[in-house]
């Protein structure tokens, strides 16, 4: 191969004799076997300058004579000549990954489309898997014996958690792990044991706390409007399971998807409320965001994201 020619543009005849996009050769003269790829030539950057200001270099992109459809290659910008023949494809037409090789455009190219697909093919197996929980497992699902865990688990240790929780509690109730699942428990526990209780006026002191929680969020800036619709849903659906106090009113209120979703995103908001009222202290606890302002815009407010401890201590501590 004729070395460039450094104190001007590159002789003809100068560029590698075997090289290939795609699996159509490029001759040393700039043309293609099958006119769909050629080879332009750019007035190099001042900055880049190996010779002379008019010195010139190739770039990559579609030939002239290429049919429309056929530009299938983006215009690379110019690359610069190497006086070293390591720095050019080789002859076993595998494009090099030095610095300056102009089979580095190609490779850049090939693993973006790469990586496009990945990420278009996990795409679609997280919407395959989210698509089959929705079928299978609803937001709130019946009651079962604590004794089905022992079917799932063989680990020793697992059943001795199995027998602590069976001394204490008789039933289980599975949600469907979208994110708001802790959310969506701590409501159905929380109307649960209103209902049990049957306690009318523990209920009025809940209502009240809660217009005193919209009114604290108000301060911190929220729409008045936006934050009374979902503590509105709240109060009314709770007033509801109390006039109707039976295990299905309350697995209505809950695999209904406008009303779970409704006081989930009431309950997010509440947590909000109370780390906001001890930044200094929750700063602390706070990774990968500046502030607890951002914390809570990123990580508490926003559907489907999953709570962490932070989250459960000043929810359960409203």
């Amino acid at each position: 191969m004729a070395a460039p020619d450094l104190n001007g543009s590159f002789e003809e005849g100068s560029l590698p004799k075997k090289f290939k996009v795609n699996g159509n050769a490029v001759n040393g003269d700039g043309s293609s076997s099958n006119g769909g790829v050629g080879i332009t030539y750019s007035e190099a950057d001042s900055s880049n300058d190996v010779g002379s200001s008019s010195s010139q270099f190739p770039s990559y992109g579609p030939a002239s004579n290429s049919q429309d459809g056929d530009d299938l290659l983006p215009s690379y910008p110019a690359w610069q000549l190497s006086a070293d023949p390591t720095d050019y494809p080789s002859d076993s037409n595998e494009a090099s990954t030095s610095s300056g090789s102009r089979g580095e455009p190609l490779k850049h190219m090939l693993d973006c489309v790469e990586h496009q697909y990945v990420d278009e093919r996990t795409s679609k197996q997280m919407l395959d898997i989210e698509n089959e929980i929705k079928l299978n497992v609803p937001f709130v699902a019946e009651k079962e014996d604590l004794s089905v865990l022992g079917d799932e688990y063989s680990d020793p240790v697992y059943i001795a958690k199995i027998m602590d929780l069976k001394s204490k509690y008789q039933w289980l109730r599975r949600t469907r792990g979208d994110g708001n699942c802790f959310y969506r428990s701590l409501g159905f526990s929380m109307f649960e044991n209103f209902m049990r209780a049957g306690d009318k006026e523990k209920v009025e002191a809940m209502k009240r706390f809660m217009v005193e929680c919209k009114d604290g969020l108000v301060e911190l800036k929220y729409p008045a409007l936006a934050i009374e619709d979902f503590m509105d849903v709240f109060n009314d659906q709770l007033t509801k399971v109390m006039e109707t106090p039976t295990d299905e009113e309350l697995l209505r209120i809950f695999q209904e998807q406008g009303s779970s979703d409704f006081i989930v995103v009431w309950l997010r908001f509440l947590t909000v409320l109370q780390l906001r009222r001890e930044p200094e202290f929750y700063q602390n606890f706070i990774e990968n965001h500046s502030s607890v302002v951002e914390f809570c815009q990123m990580e508490v407010e926003p559907m489907y994201k999953e709570s962490d401890h932070i989250h459960v201590r000043r929810c359960l501590g409203s």
